[in-house]
């Protein structure tokens, strides 16, 4: 039911036209967004196993909405269940920033729970999406920074105008504490993420708050100006038809990405074929969303092909270009510097940092405007030069200046995949798998090994396997390369064992850890063998030189030529981009956009045909212990159907139907 709250002090509003967080309080925040949402009684009857509620806010502020709305879903929602909250903030505060607000509005009031956890995971205040995983993985936690209508529209799935009941996630409710500032933008993307009944909570600050909520489709009994209340009621469809007029939409529109044989709710069963860093990663979550996961593998142990070296790096590359392939590495790192967090607190590995150190000047030059641009993001990368260099890494240092990341650092492959085994919803099975079978009557995949027996089977599968997908009918197309790579160890000496982090450049070089150093890695895609050879372990120590010069008086003459090390493959794509998403079926996809192959610039207005729940993450190339965690996350969301952790623009340079659009618009198909 709509209505109206009055009686109250409404929130001051700030020099950007953003509440002030003086509605801080608990009983504050129950009173204008809480309460008129009715909160606590839908989480309390919450019934269904691994339930999710999506909350919306319009404005994060410095989180007191979240904080307070998290400590209530934790005292009454069920154990199993999961709040997805996601906020914008035009201007968003830094760490030291938001615990200076905080403690302001707290006075001498204890911090609420989940205070610390979050500014402990507060990411940079890098323009995009940022996705935080808290409360032991109960509280999901969206932040958007930047443009609000912008932001909301890019996480929004869309839908084709043919297919306008395709399954979409949905915001379950919206606290709206600057509805003044909504705007058509801004409403419009809301109640794209909106569904029949979605309740929401709204300052008031003229009749026009009103109208334009309404406009949208957010509909409230009060058509009289509220002097000192709020708007509160239900987002409905039908109301929202002037909002979504053609005006609105882009004059011309693709919709290859959305599945228009998406099932709601399939059976949370799930297959993944590969226990790489990929499909560890992917097994986890969604044995964190409730799902029954099997992992299969051709070997016994978890990690042991492109994921069984040593010592692996989270290996930032920044760029000042705007350009997709940085963007997805920048937010990647981001979300790779949270994940391995508690890994790294375990004992997997080091969060040692990452010292990226510039082999000519252009690159120098680079990383100093690098470094300006992110000035704001100093916890999370900052600018090293002269004396610095030495007294954060251990070592001379023949550059003048590098980037420092102290959030990133090496991780043991091996034990870290293991260890993302370790969940009571992960069974790990090996088997050589030969085929993939969907069976339409009873809906499930089947792992086929040689002999056409069934290996394993779910009504969803994951093709994990790295360049293994090549082997199978479903996704032979995709134009994924193998790639040889080789690292080498080196014994600690008594000038490297001073080393504290890793280094970067036009290779990499490890702290020691059980005796050795690992650095590299060549890079022969035309060589297909695993033996290890000498002339790619001088590779390595010339790359590492080119590095720095200085790095060359760590290995004695003797000790070259004693080297040991490991080769193994990389699994490719020619955009340098992984590959996650659901599985196009070819030839109908192929079918349905072919006027792209006459006019690269048509608009089609069918969505696309995928193969039913079947889905892959795979090209990682260089970057899997980096790119994995974001990807997987991805994934999962697309599974079970909610909002992802990437703007649109991201997640389809990553689609695996992005080769089959490519190749139309080129005559290729």
């Amino acid at each position: 039911m709509s209505r109206r709250i009055s009686g109250a002090k409404r929130p001051q509003m700030d020099r950007v036209g953003a509440p002030a967080d003086q509605y801080f309080s608990h009983a504050d925040s129950l009173k204008w967004f809480i309460q008129p949402n009715d909160l606590e009684c839908r989480w309390s009857n919450l019934r269904i196993q691994s339930a999710l509620f999506t909350l919306g806010e319009t404005h994060f502020g410095c989180g007191s909405n979240f904080l307070h709305s998290a400590a209530l879903w934790q005292a009454s929602a069920p154990s199993s269940a999961r709040l997805h909250y996601v906020a914008a903030h035009p201007a968003p505060l830094t760490r030291i920033e938001l615990r200076l607000a905080i403690a302001q509005y707290l006075g001498a009031n204890q911090p609420p729970p989940l205070f610390a956890e979050l500014l402990a995971h507060y990411p940079a205040t890098v323009k995009g999406v940022h996705r935080l995983v808290l409360g032991s993985g109960t509280i999901n936690l969206t932040l958007l920074f930047g443009d609000a209508a912008e932001l909301f529209e890019q996480i929004a799935l869309g839908a084709a105008p043919q297919q306008q009941e395709t399954p979409a996630p949905r915001v379950d409710a919206w606290f709206m504490p600057c509805s003044a500032h909504i705007g058509e933008g801004l409403g419009v993307s809301a109640a794209a993420l909106s569904s029949n009944g979605t309740s929401f909570a709204a300052l008031s600050q003229c009749n026009a708050t009103a109208e334009q909520l309404a406009a949208c489709g957010f509909l409230s009994a009060t058509t009289n100006e509220p002097a000192d209340g709020m708007l509160c009621g239900h987002y409905t469809a039908a109301a929202a038809l002037a909002a979504t007029s053609s005006a609105t939409q882009p004059a011309r529109q693709l919709y290859w990405h959305i599945n228009r044989q998406a099932a709601l709710n399939p059976p949370q069963q799930a297959l993944v074929l590969g226990a790489g860093i990929a499909g560890c990663c992917t097994a986890r979550a969604l044995a964190t969303r409730g799902y029954e996961v099997t992992v299969v593998d051709r070997h016994p142990t978890a990690g042991s092909e492109g994921s069984g070296n040593r010592q692996a790096i989270v290996y930032p590359k920044l760029s000042l270009r705007d350009e997709l392939l940085p963007r997805i590495n920048l937010a990647a790192m981001l979300f790779a510097s949270r994940y391995y967090k508690p890994f790294w607190e375990a004992g997997f590995g080091a969060q040692c940092g990452v010292l990226v150190l510039p082999h000519n000047e252009k690159v120098a030059a680079e990383q100093r405007q690098i470094s300006a641009r992110l000035k704001a993001s100093e916890n999370w990368v900052r600018l090293l030069q002269g004396r610095q260099l030495t007294a954060i890494s251990g070592l001379q240092h023949a550059a003048e200046c590098g980037l420092f990341f102290p959030q990133l650092g090496w991780l043991p492959p091996v034990d870290l995949c293991g260890e993302l085994l370790r969940h009571p919803k992960i069974q790990l099975l090996r088997g050589q798998v030969e085929r993939l079978v969907y069976c339409d009557t009873n809906k499930r995949w089947s792992f086929l090994d040689g002999a056409d027996k069934t290996i394993a089977e779910a009504p969803i599968a994951v093709v994990a396997s790295a360049f293994g997908c090549r082997q199978f009918a479903q996704t032979e197309f995709l134009p994924v390369a193998k790639v040889r790579g080789q690292i080498s160890h080196l014994a600690v000496n008594s000038e490297s064992q001073s080393l504290r982090t890793v280094l970067c450049g036009k290779g990499y070089f490890t702290p020691a850890s059980g005796g050795q150093h690992c650095f590299g890695a060549t890079y022969n895609p035309e060589l297909d063998c695993s033996d290890v050879r000498q002339r790619d372990h001088r590779e390595n120590i010339r790359q590492l030189i080119d590095t720095d010069a200085q790095l060359g008086k760590l290995f004695a003459a003797s000790e070259i030529d004693e080297l040991d090390g490991r080769a193994n493959f990389r699994c490719t794509t020619k955009d340098y981009l992984p590959i996650v998403g659901g599985v196009p079926d070819v030839e109908p996809m192929s079918r349905d956009f072919a006027a792209l192959r006459h006019d690269a610039r048509s608009s089609i207005s069918a969505a696309g045909s995928y193969l039913p729940n079947l889905y892959i993450h795979c090209g990682l190339g260089s970057r899997g212990l980096g790119y994995a965690p974001l990807a997987a996350e991805l994934l999962a969301c697309e599974i079970a159907n909610e909002l992802p952790p990437l703007e649109r623009t991201l997640r389809l340079a990553m689609h695996p139907a992005r080769f089959l659009i490519r190749d139309l618009k080129r005559r290729q198909r």
